[in-house]
């Protein structure tokens, strides 16, 4: 798929897409779940995707601004949070907003349906998806478990401990995360 002019293959308006999910998703307030989390998810993911050949660095990025835009504040685990932002995720792409082949709609729908389950996936693009979000579990005061780490990347030892370096930089207050209006690229600490 050919670049943009704004420089992300696949999302030609990334302001604009951002504007949409902030306006349309339940959980823009919570720091657990909302934006800064969000960026951190796709930032981790695109870092991944480094190591992942075969996995989908777009779709990683959507995973990562989509995949909580369902969960309600206050409801604790929220288990069924995945597919309440499937119709975003479909509306999105029907708009226009993002423009992506179907299997890469299908692998992004499949990850956020299904990233809050105890699972994990062989399949690279969606794999990455899950690792990205469980490494961000620090956020949460929790260890990422390896059993449930989707590639051999992110299970190694330097991976966990990298992300939770990247964790302890952004609680400190240096920028690292996903540029949005820029491209799809990822900036900060490099795994050791």
């Amino acid at each position: 798929m050919s670049g943009t002019a704004a420089g992300v293959p696949g999302i030609p308006d990334p302001a604009a897409l951002v504007q949409v999910v902030l306006r349309e998703a339940r959980s823009t307030g919570s720091g657990s779940h909302g934006p800064d989390h969000w960026r951190s998810v796709a930032w981790t993911g695109l870092h991944l995707t480094r190591h992942l050949p075969l996995a989908d660095p777009v779709v990683v990025a959507l995973f990562g601004l989509l995949h909580d835009a369902g969960r309600i504040p206050g409801h604790g685990s929220d288990p069924d949070h995945g597919p309440r932002a499937l119709p975003l995720a479909r509306s999105i792409a029907e708009s226009g907003l993002i423009r992506v082949e179907q299997r890469q709609l299908a692998l992004l729908m499949e990850a956020i349906a299904r990233h809050s389950l105890p699972t994990v996936s062989a399949e690279p693009t969606i794999g990455a998806c899950f690792d990205a979000d469980r490494l961000n579990l620090w956020r949460q005061g929790l260890r990422p478990d390896s059993r449930l780490l989707s590639t051999e990347h992110a299970r190694r030892p330097a991976t966990v401990r990298w992300a939770k370096r990247v964790h302890q930089a952004r609680r400190a207050g240096s920028e690292s995360g996903l540029n949005w209006s820029g491209s799809c690229r990822s900036d900060g600490p490099r795994p050791t």
